[in-house]
């Protein structure tokens, strides 16, 4: 089976911190799901984008709905990102590089994503991770086979770090602006979104 290159968008999260559905705030009038969506949208090499929904999800399915997205819904997701990282992975085939985003960082750009793909190329098999400040972030590109198999076994709010660190010889870290970091929690952090908006534009 030929190798296809698939994102899978976390977007089932409660926002607790947040207060409400974070997803659903709009940055200069476009929803911050709707943001982080479309540089994949733009990547030509992706055959699949599968968005990952639970709460709000009506909410969150119409926002997307003029998108080739494929929705996904995971009864689960009061349990936790692991959850839905799950759900997303039963949609895809084994042969799959599959890209892992949140939902709340909509700031990564089309041109991260393709040099993650280049940079997959050259290894095999691979976990690649964008880094800024010696700091981990993401999307992360997953390599087929036992990875996701890992992935598929953590619980909870676990994240990928687990699976990350106990695979480090084969992670390849690339180097990228601080768009990888920047992620929306609590109110508070809406501060700095004017202005991490203004540099995306600026591209």
């Amino acid at each position: 089976m030929k190798k296809r290159h698939v994102a899978i968008i976390l977007a089932a999260g409660l926002s607790k911190r947040f207060g409400s559905q974070k997803l659903l705030f709009p940055i200069k009038g476009i929803p911050i799901i709707e943001m982080t969506l479309k540089p994949f949208l733009l990547l030509q090499e992706l055959a699949k984008i599968i968005v990952v929904v639970g709460d709000r999800m009506g909410d969150i399915k119409r926002v997307l709905s003029t998108y080739p997205v494929t929705f996904v819904y995971n009864p689960l997701y009061e349990k936790g990102m692991a959850s839905s990282l799950k759900a997303g992975l039963l949609h895809i085939e084994d042969e799959d590089e599959v890209f892992i985003h949140l939902g709340d960082k909509p700031f990564v750009k089309t041109d991260l994503l393709k040099v993650m793909i280049e940079e997959a190329s050259k290894k095999f098999p691979h976990i690649v991770v964008p880094v800024h400040g010696g700091v981990r972030g993401h999307p992360i590109l997953v390599g087929p086979g036992s990875y996701l198999k890992a992935i598929s076994n953590i619980d909870g709010e676990e994240g990928l770090r687990y699976v990350i660190e106990g695979e480090e010889k084969n992670v390849v870290h690339i180097q990228a602006d601080e768009s990888i970091l920047m992620d929306i929690d609590t109110p508070d952090d809406l501060k700095n979104i004017e202005r991490m908006w203004e540099e995306y534009e600026k591209g």
